[in-house]
């Protein structure tokens, strides 16, 4: 089966994109584009942050709204996010616009980076391994385990190879772990509905998202839930739909998937979370990492 990772962090994919970009605003120009279909927001060669003018990430916000409209909530939580990270803690932004375009230009101690943003043009179409890797990285730069370790993300898709989905799953399961010694029995897959699936994945990022953890709660009943409409919540859905194969006929989870937010279900015995996806065009298999 073929493996897909994020573009950043453990085994990253092969990234696409120029050297010099940030994997994350690459990822999250591209997701845009593809949200909206059309291309606006691009990152590019830096320029000089010292002619620009200051800005904060309200300004920012703002001045992206003007210039790439949405039709959704999915696209405007993508646009806003893109604001806040540019406009970020530890860095300065500054704001340019030459030849009809905006450029924002954030500098920390990484290599700057600038959004450039222009009228629009037809984005093209973003294939499937692309729309993955990108949710991907984007779902480890908002999901932390503790203070250094981000909640990383595996998928695997490939060909069926079994009649019946039960067993595709059991086998597909068998397929995608690295157990090098094979003395570790891989966990039983429990069929469930994409339903359940997707509030699997919901709670995962609700005990998983830095913004979050303030220190104002503590235990399962305190923790807030994801805020309505947040970024977080489009991207893992999004990564579930471009793995989904063409007539989806089962679906299971094994190991750490909390279908409920209950202390039961949340007692983690198990680091790895893993969501099976069989349809009549394929079989596809998502890890969440959650080792620290």
């Amino acid at each position: 089966m073929e493996r897909t990772t994020a573009y950043s962090g453990w085994h990253p994919q092969p990234f696409p994109g120029p050297e010099w970009a940030s994997r994350v605003l690459w990822s999250a120009t591209r997701l845009l584009s593809a949200w909206t279909g059309e291309v606006r927001a691009e990152v590019t060669p830096a320029g000089d942050p010292a002619a620009g003018v200051p800005t904060d990430a309200a300004t920012a916000r703002a001045l992206l709204a003007e210039r790439i409209p949405v039709a959704d909530r999915r696209a405007e939580s993508m646009r806003d996010w893109i604001a806040d990270h540019l406009a970020g803690p530890y860095g300065e932004l500054t704001r340019t616009e030459r030849d009809g375009a905006l450029h924002l230009v954030r500098t920390d101690r990484h290599r700057p980076q600038q959004l450039t943003v222009s009228s629009g043009k037809p984005s093209g179409a973003i294939d499937a391994t692309t729309r993955v890797a990108c949710a991907m990285t984007l779902l480890s730069k908002l999901l932390w385990l503790n203070n250094n370790t981000p909640v990383r993300f595996c998928a695997w898709t490939g060909p069926r190879e079994h009649a019946d989905p039960d067993a595709e799953a059991v086998a597909a399961l068998a397929r995608t772990r690295e157990d090098e010694d094979g003395d570790e029995e891989p966990p039983v897959p429990r069929a469930v509905t994409l339903d359940q699936a997707y509030a699997g994945m919901e709670n995962i990022v609700r005990g998983s998202l830095l913004e979050l953890m303030d220190g104002s709660w503590s235990g399962v009943d305190e923790c807030p839930p994801v805020p309505d409409g947040h970024v977080s919540r489009h991207l893992y859905r999004d990564l579930l739909a471009a793995l989904t194969p063409d007539r989806l006929e089962y679906v299971a989870v094994a190991g750490y998937v909390p279908l409920r937010w209950t202390e039961e279900d949340l007692e983690m015995d198990e680091e790895v979370g893993t969501i099976l996806l069989v349809g009549a065009g394929g079989t596809a298999v998502l890890d969440v990492d959650l080792m620290i």
